[in-house]
């Protein structure tokens, strides 16, 4: 006898998900999760960050003076999921980034943090900064029949370059610039910590 429609089992077709906590910091983040199979799954990221954000969720900008900052980050991961299909797993996320930061009123001193004693300069510059990031979590995987919630750690490495583009009249033109002495170590490895809030879009399972 032919099951009834109401008793089609659901499955999942894709999982939408924010990372609450990073609004804090200016930025927006985004995830779409689309199952393989029960085990496995891809996962894509988009973020958009400007101070703007963490002004209105934290009423203060971040800490950097006057200088203001918008940018976005893309991404891509794969996940593992371990074999028990409970409402608890446990699941490996290696994922690749790309991230993108535009710095605006940014003067000499800010370029140069050691300053030598004379007086900056009047002129401000925009600062491009371009990032690109491979990361591995691992994490817990809390499911019920709509929401999910992961909690994460992770460690991931990172490289970083800045382009500084004169805002004023001055002929130099565009070259490359390190933020700060840290930055000359343009490779680093980074720690990383997460939470993420999900939505279950579900449809009913055919066989």
């Amino acid at each position: 006898m032919a099951q009834p429609p109401d008793s089609v089992p659901l499955k999942t077709q894709y999982t939408i998900k924010i990372n609450p906590l990073q609004l804090t910091f200016g930025e927006a983040r985004f995830l779409v999760e689309k199952p393989l199979n029960d085990d496995q799954a891809i996962e894509t990221i988009a973020s958009f960050f400007s101070n703007y954000i963490s002004k209105y969720i934290s009423n203060k900008f971040d800490p950097l003076g006057n200088i203001t900052y918008y940018g976005f980050k893309v991404g891509a991961g794969y996940r593992l999921y371990s074999q028990n299909h409970s409402q608890i797993r446990i699941y490996f996320n290696p994922l690749l980034f790309y991230k993108f930061i535009n710095y605006r009123n940014v003067t000499e001193y800010d370029l140069q943090p050691i300053h030598s004693g004379a007086k900056p300069e009047e002129a401000l510059y925009d600062v491009d900064a371009h990032i690109f990031s491979l990361q591995g979590h691992f994490g817990v995987y809390f499911i019920t029949d709509k929401i999910t919630c992961d909690l994460y750690l992770g460690l991931g490495g990172r490289y970083k370059f800045y382009v500084v583009n004169e805002i004023d009249n001055r002929p130099s033109g565009p070259y490359i610039h390190h933020w700060d002495q840290a930055a000359e170590i343009h490779s680093y490895t980074t720690i990383h910590a997460g939470l993420n809030i999900g939505y279950r879009i579900q449809a009913k399972s055919i066989k």
